[in-house]
């Protein structure tokens, strides 16, 4: 949603983040359903997506997907 972001961090980056954090902490910023893995796997407690949702032609079934992906991670 912003064209004027920082370069992302990366997985590596994510974890790095998520170990220095006193508190559980989140993935947000281009994040998509074939991300969930990857940001779980890194020790986030979850993820926040926008345009994952909202940039679909059917947020409904996006979400759905989503949600799925995520639940297969955390299983």
């Amino acid at each position: 949603t912003k064209t004027d972001h920082k370069k992302p961090v990366g997985f590596d980056g994510l974890a790095a983040l998520v170990k220095a954090s006193p508190v559980p902490a989140v993935a947000i910023g281009g994040v998509k359903r074939i991300h969930a893995a990857d940001v779980l796997d890194s020790g986030a407690q979850g993820l926040a997506v926008v345009s994952a949702i909202c940039g679909q032609p059917d947020p409904a079934a996006a979400s759905r997907d989503l949600i799925a992906a995520v639940h297969e991670a955390r299983a």
